[in-house]
Formats: structure tokens, C-alpha cells, sequence
């Protein structure tokens, strides 16, 4: 952590575990006592309920994973990347490198070379875990090109995909030569035990550093928040390389002794199909998937009441979705959140419902939210400002990144970039942003990083990209562009070119439209709200 950062938090850490909200809990340490408590009881479920593993196993087999991390050279303290799918094996590499003491950076599956090579450079990743193919790409082979030139020395394990067994996997099977038992360290609750990266507003993602403390102190005040209990069932469509399906799928639900439903790949069809087998009661995904399943119900009858907790963030959401799901016995709960801090707000199923339309909830438990102007300066309620937030789920700040964690972290508190108004009852809404990122399907997305590959194009002479309105996305990519007039550029090129980067395909632009210029404020920063102000018509 950065010294300044640490000299501002340090009297709040003090309070934070004098209040009990870091109390030393250890997700591994979690998974080992319900499985003393319930061993038979299924922990993780995955590929349509075709394997299960109960919480007896999965202790065993995370005991395994640990030994294999140390006997491979793997200490205590260093970090290691998961480049998986929604797989079991994703939550035993989770759960058995919280028991060894290595922190975990979760990486999405449509990362590619660009993306892999900057991460695993800055984490000097002692090795990562990728599928030998997925979706018909080469994981394996890319991940042995880095390792063999990246600079340090990274150990690249390929994972088949699982065959159809209960809990099939040739790697599963492969650490039955080490033993059950823990693996002798002890770990603190207070080390860095979570990397994630984020897109920022500049083109290089941050890592954000969390701790067990920082991340169980918001699963549990979110897990209280949602009023459930000891008879849940997470659902996870979200990838689990993301922060929103790591923590609070994996993370959250083998926290508290909950079965887990993986879900690997996006179908609304099977989505309905599973949830009407497994029963799951929660999930907390990006609006789209909960569209997407209204969509698919709509002419059919079909019994989705045992999900009564939809945490929804990320992007805008109708009200009519709100409604929708409503009338199909759903709590559709808006939330606010940015890794920086994960959950800040959100509501409740006792949220009336109009807040849960027009609001994204009150403050977390234990969490402090404050509506600010440009100077820090608090605001009343009822009037737009930034909103900051501090509390026990603010993260450490970024990975060997001091200059952005001063600019982000100010005397305690994170300085979102989100425009908001806090209402008399303590509710907050989003309005707008004061950063530039853009969110596709619940997935940021930084305009710089986009915008200076495109400048590199032949024929483009500046270029800008925004977020525009997707009814079903929240946002696409559209990139604005001011030519020379040689009509070279085209959204295929751009595309292309993106591409041959390496870029992931979320990434790339769906749209392209040309401007004669690019309207710039005095001292010459791009005015993207003119933009989008100009073409979000058009996409209604």
C-alpha cells in the first residue's frame, strides 16, 4: 500500500475491526468448517448439474491444490492468475490459494494477449491457470508464448475441459497425488489475497488490492442486506474472472456455506432451464442477463419464484424490467459499486418499490457515502454532486501504482467519478459519470486504450470513442472519427486492426461515425457529452 494511503486509513482499520466489521474470517477457513459441519452438503455445481462436488470434497481437493502450489515453488505472499470459465476448477484454485497465502488475480476468458502480457508483466504472476481451448481459441498456446519471453519466470498450466463424470477433470484427478491435509501456513487476513483489475480512464487497467478483511466485510453486510439465510442457492452467469462473479459468486457463497451454480456459458434457454432444476434463490449479474430471461418467458409459463434476489448494477435499469421481474416473484435489487469499494449501496427487498426504480439503494452497512463538489466540499441532499465512499470494503489502492492511488484515494475516502444525488431517506441514484469508461454488459471498457490503436490508422486524423445507449447491453463502443477524406477508414478496418493487437472483443467498436472535428473545451479535452448527446438519439 501507499505510505500516504496508509497513513490516512489507518485510524479507520483500527475502528473497523474494533467494530467487528474485520473479524480474521478466511474464505479458506470458511470452507474448512462447513465442511466439518456438512460435509455431504454440494458446495459447487457446474455444466448444466452435470458435476458436483460437495463441501467435504472440496476441502480435500483445495488441501491438494495448496500443497501442489508449494511444491511448486508458489510462497506465501505471492500471486498467481485464473484464467478459467465458470468451472469448479475455478473455485478450488480460489479456495486453495486463500489456504496457501497467495493472493489471486481472476482474469475474464476473452482476454488476450494485450491484456495477459500487461497483467501477468505487472504482478510478475508466479503462474496462471488457463483451459487448454475455450471457445475455440488457443488459451495454452498464448499462455506459453508469454511465459516464454515475459521477463520472469511463469509457470503456464493448461486445464482440459472437464469430461462428464460427477466431478470429471484429468487435472481435478491429477492433485490426488498430494495430501489432504492443510498445508502448513497462516495466512493474515490483512495481506493482499485478491487482485483486480479495472479499466480507469487512462489505457493501462489498475490492480486493486483486496484483503480478506476488506472483501468478507462486504459479502457479509451485502449477504445480511438481502436477508439470506442458511438455505441459499448462488446462481453465477457472470464469468468468474470478473470482480462481480468472483466475489460475489464464488466468494459469497462458499463464505457462507451456500451451494453454487456455475453457469459456463450465456443462454437464456438454459439460464431458465437450470433455474427451474437447481432453484437457485440469488444472484447478482448485470442487467442483460435479466432481461434476457424476461425476453425468454414472456410466452411461456414457467416457474422462476425461487429466485428471489436479482442484485442488478452496472448499468442503467428500466423500470419496466423492475416491474417485470417483479410480477415473476423476483426482487430486482439495484446496487452501486466499483471494485475500488465493492457493494456501496444497494437496496433491500424491504426497499419500497419506487426506490428500487429510481434509486441504486442506501448505504451498505458499515459504509459511508457523501455527495461532494468539485472542492471535497460535502453537499446537501436532494443536490447532484460526486459521490465518495469510505469503509471497511475499500480496497488498499492499486498494485505498484502510488500516483493513481493518491489521485483516487483522498484522506480515507475513494472519489468515485460517478455524479450522484442522495435523497432524503439516504437513497442514492447514479446520474451520470465523470470519467470516460464505458459499460458494455456490465464490462468497463476505457476509451484511451481503444482510441490510440485507432489513431494509428491510416486516414484518421483524431478520433474519440464513447459509450452509446444498447437497450439490452446498457452501452456499445462507437467510435467518432475525423478523416482525411481518403475513405480508408471503416469500421471493419478499425476492427481489424483492434484485433491484430490482441484487444479482446468486447472491446471493439460496434458502431463508427464521422465528425467533421471533435468538440474540445479550452484547454483541449475532448467533450464526449456533446457527442453522445448528438448521436444517442439516433440509437432510440
Amino acid at each position: 500500500m501507499d505510505p500516504a494511503l496508509a497513513e490516512d486509513v489507518g485510524p479507520f482499520h483500527a475502528r473497523y475491526r474494533a467494530e467487528g466489521h474485520w473479524d480474521g474470517a478466511r474464505l479458506g477457513a470458511m470452507v474448512e468448517h462447513h465442511a466439518r459441519l456438512k460435509p455431504d452438503a454440494e458446495a459447487v455445481v457446474d455444466f448444466e448439474g452435470a458435476r458436483r462436488m460437495t463441501f467435504g470434497e472440496l476441502d480435500r481437493v483445495t488441501n491438494r491444490f495448496a500443497h501442489f502450489l508449494a511444491a511448486s515453488g508458489v510462497e506465501q505472499g505471492d500471486i498467481i492468475a485464473v484464467q478459467l470459465p465458470n468451472w469448479i476448477e475455478t473455485a478450488v484454485i480460489a479456495v486453495g490459494a486463500n489456504k496457501a497465502g497467495v493472493a489471486v488475480n481472476p482474469m475474464l476468458t476473452v482476454y488476450r494477449a494485450k491484456e495477459l502480457r500487461y497483467m501477468l508483466e505487472l504482478t510478475r504472476a508466479k503462474a496462471i491457470f488457463t483451459p487448454v481451448t475455450y471457445r475455440g481459441f488457443s488459451h495454452r498456446a498464448l499462455a506459453a508464448d508469454i511465459a516464454r519471453d515475459i521477463g520472469h519466470p511463469l509457470d503456464a498450466v493448461a486445464i482440459e475441459a472437464p469430461d462428464s463424470g460427477p466431478a470429471g477433470s484429468a487435472w481435478l484427478r491429477s492433485l490426488e497425488r498430494f495430501p489432504d491435509h492443510p498445508v502448513p501456513r497462516d495466512p493474515k487476513p490483512s495481506s493482499v489475497t485478491v487482485i483486480l483489475f479495472t479499466s480507469g480512464t487512462e489505457a493501462a487497467p489498475k490492480a486493486i488490492m483486496h484483503t480478506e478483511e476488506t472483501l468478507n466485510s462486504n459479502i457479509r453486510a451485502v449477504w445480511r442486506g438481502f436477508g439470506m439465510g442458511d438455505s441459499e442457492i448462488v446462481w453465477m452467469p457472470s464469468p468468474v474472472g470478473h470482480s462481480s462473479g468472483f466475489s460475489y459468486g464464488i466468494r459469497i457463497g462458499l463464505f457462507h456455506g451456500a451451494k453454487i451454480v456455475l453457469q459456463d456459458r450465456w443462454s437464456p434457454e438454459e439460464a431458465v432451464a437450470l433455474i427451474e432444476r437447481e432453484r437457485p434463490t440469488y444472484t447478482l449479474a448485470a442487467t442483460v442477463f435479466l432481461t434476457d430471461i424476461l425476453r425468454e418467458v414472456r410466452s411461456r409459463k414457467v416457474d422462476l419464484s425461487s429466485l428471489r434476489i436479482f442484485g442488478c448494477g452496472g448499468a442503467p435499469i428500466p423500470s419496466h424490467v423492475v416491474i417485470e421481474a417483479a410480477e415473476r416473484g423476483i426482487n430486482c435489487l439495484r446496487l452501486y459499486g466499483q471494485t475500488e469499494v465493492v457493494v456501496a449501496t444497494m437496496n433491500t427487498p424491504e426497499s419500497p418499490l419506487k426506490k428500487r426504480i429510481d434509486t441504486d439503494g442506501a448505504t451498505v452497512p458499515g459504509m459511508t457515502c457523501d455527495i461532494r463538489d468539485d472542492e471535497g466540499r460535502p453537499l446537501p441532499r436532494g443536490t447532484e454532486g460526486e459521490l465518495w465512499v469510505t469503509g471497511p470494503g475499500m480496497s488498499l489502492g492499486y498494485y505498484k501504482d502510488a500516483e493513481r492511488t493518491r489521485t483516487k484515494f483522498k484522506r480515507g475516502w475513494v472519489q468515485t467519478g460517478d455524479i450522484a444525488v442522495m435523497d432524503q431517506d439516504g437513497y442514492v441514484a447514479i446520474v451520470g459519470r465523470k470519467s470516460e469508461i464505458i459499460i458494455r454488459g456490465g464490462m468497463n471498457i476505457t476509451p484511451r486504450e481503444i482510441e490510440d490503436e485507432i489513431t494509428k490508422l491510416p486516414g484518421v486524423i483524431a478520433v474519440a470513442v464513447i459509450g452509446l445507449p444498447d437497450d439490452r447491453l446498457g452501452e456499445i463502443c462507437c467510435a467518432c472519427v475525423v478523416e482525411d477524406g481518403s475513405g480508408r477508414v471503416t469500421l471493419e478496418a478499425i476492427v481489424a486492426a483492434l484485433r491484430a493487437t490482441g484487444m479482446a472483443t468486447y472491446k471493439l467498436p460496434q458502431r463508427l461515425e464521422f465528425v467533421p472535428e471533435l468538440p474540445t473545451t479550452a484547454s483541449g479535452k475532448i467533450q464526449r457529452h456533446k457527442l453522445v448527446a448528438a448521436l444517442a438519439p439516433a440509437t432510440r
